[in-house]
């Protein structure tokens, strides 16, 4: 009786085209119809991590089930979401009359919920960044946030995300059996910017990296290198405001030019990034979360 939503589950995309073939030429069958979970077959499709499917059915006529719950209030984002299917959630966030990014179950549960309910820590990142996102410290029907769903399940990195936007909400009393996540939320309570910049810096480190890596190798840069990484950051030097630019140029005038190992870079980058980059704010020129 529901085909289509069957096959969405197993993925079978020929099967589906096939489907579909038959779709266009039967007014009778439905791409957006309901099975008895009140799932359609885009909703199986997310769940399921069916990428492809999930394309072709968006292509397909008629389709309207980009934002449809189920009885239970759940959209297809928020399977997506949950299943940490990041190339589909990344797909959907795209499109064209997407509204699902905030948008809670009958639970109250948003999709971003689910994300650091369940551990997925590349999706965390990426919904941060989505233009519109406004669920960082929502509560579901148990008052709970993604914050303390995140330290509940002990997701130490997504704890971290978390802790670099700047309107967490930290509260007093959290439950996890996690040692380093305790130590961490307490040091925040202490001295909130100093652990956030620490934070900040400690996930960009390849970022910082590769600033230190085009001064010291600026003097030999052109057109013609064969330093073809050096060159591209140059590139990207040439369009950064001002101050950082002013900042590498006094790098690169105290530069020793000789070569240091990864090991000693990374014991002493971050002393360095803090002299000289937080000083100017920095962290408002790379983007850095809100």
């Amino acid at each position: 009786m529901h085909e289509l939503h069957e096959l969405c589950k197993k993925g079978d995309i020929e099967l589906i085209k096939k489907y579909i073939t038959n779709l266009n030429s039967n007014t009778n069958l439905n791409v957006n119809e309901k099975d008895n979970l009140s799932y359609t077959p885009f909703h199986w499709a997310c769940r399921h991590g069916h990428i492809d499917v999930v394309r072709l059915l968006m292509v397909t006529q008629n389709f309207n089930s980009l934002n449809e719950k189920n009885n239970f209030g759940v959209s297809p984002f928020h399977w997506a979401c949950s299943k940490g299917h990041t190339e589909i959630v990344e797909l959907l966030i795209k499109m064209d009359g997407f509204s699902s990014l905030n948008e809670k179950d009958n639970h109250n549960n948003t999709s971003f919920l689910l994300v650091c309910e369940n551990g997925h820590k590349e999706i965390v990142e990426l919904l941060i960044k989505t233009n519109g996102f406004s669920s960082l410290n929502e509560k579901d029907n148990f008052g709970s946030t993604p914050f303390l769903l995140a330290c509940a399940n002990s997701h130490e990195e997504i704890v971290q995300e978390l802790l670099k936007c700047r309107n967490i909400i930290v509260p007093d009393i959290i439950e996890t059996k996690d040692t380093k996540i305790k130590e961490l939320v307490e040091r925040y309570k202490k001295d909130p910017k100093t652990v956030r910049s620490n934070l900040i810096l400690k996930s960009n480190i390849d970022l910082y990296r590769n600033i230190v890596f085009l001064c010291d190798e600026y003097y030999k840069l052109n057109e013609k290198t064969e330093n073809k990484n050096g060159l591209r950051f140059m590139k990207i030097a040439s369009k950064l405001p001002l101050e950082l630019q002013m900042t590498l140029i006094h790098r690169l005038s105290n530069s020793p030019k000789t070569v240091i190992t990864s090991k000693q870079f990374d014991e002493n980058i971050i002393e360095y990034i803090k002299g000289y980059l937080l000083k100017i704010e920095i962290m408002l020129y790379l983007n850095i979360r809100k």
